[in-house]
């Protein structure tokens, strides 16, 4: 039998679904490699909503994700992945989807991800979402104690130094559900999202998110070196 019928048989012989699944993990391999933090971003946004977020009671919880409003210091705008609106307060999810070893401190300018001898920084979460709690307490005029920080780390992640209670690596549903307290009366709890849902349909996120990657680009070109 000659080998390029050999190969013929052996390839017809693998069914579809395995070619499908290589197909994708294909599809994911270079889409990691060309738009890297991105598309990590991104996944990581939608792991949060879906799994972690979605399974909130729908009475007596609205969530809205990926929300732009300006910044408070006036340059640019910031991007917020997730608020979940109750009666025990607004609980904003800053997403990380990161994978390795995860070192620092609640008030470190940085933390670090180490994963075998790569080791890289990004800027404290915790300082990342209170500027977008900022600015929702601005835009919303609602006060700063009414809001809860959380940051939710997805992927094949691990802690290695004490963090705060509110950076977690699983258990957000429950996190946000063991607020019981009533912080907000239901009048503010509807204004709140109807202010919310309208900015929820007027964003043109597209367009945005452009905007967004270049504001940072240029704020990170101004910093100083060292």
């Amino acid at each position: 039998m000659k080998i390029e019928n050999l190969l013929y048989q052996v390839l017809n012989a693998i069914p579809l679904s395995i070619w499908v699944l290589f197909a994708l993990a294909m599809i994911l391999r270079i889409g990691a490699s060309i738009w890297g933090p991105k598309l990590k971003g991104w996944i990581g946004e939608r792991v949060t909503s879906r799994i972690g977020l979605g399974r909130l009671p729908k009475t007596g919880y609205s969530v809205y994700n990926d929300l732009y409003l300006p910044r408070p210091d006036a340059q640019g705008t910031t991007q917020i992945d997730h608020v979940v609106v109750s009666r025990y307060g607004l609980f904003v999810v800053e997403t990380k989807n990161y994978k390795g070893w995860i070192f620092g401190s609640e008030g470190g300018k940085r933390w670090t991800v180490s994963l075998g001898r790569q080791n890289f920084q990004f800027q404290n979460p915790l300082h990342q979402n209170e500027l977008h709690i900022r600015a929702l307490s601005e835009y919303l005029k609602v006060e700063r104690n009414l809001f809860v920080s959380i940051v939710f780390f997805v992927g094949q992640s691990a802690f290695k130094t004490d963090l705060p209670p509110n950076v977690l690596e699983t258990g957000l549903r429950d996190y946000i559900r063991s607020f019981q307290k009533e912080q907000i009366g239901d009048d503010d709890v509807e204004r709140i999202n109807r202010s919310l849902a309208n900015l929820d349909r007027s964003l043109d996120r597209r367009s945005l998110a452009k905007t967004h990657s270049k504001a940072i680009q240029n704020r990170m070109s101004q910093q100083p070196v060292g």
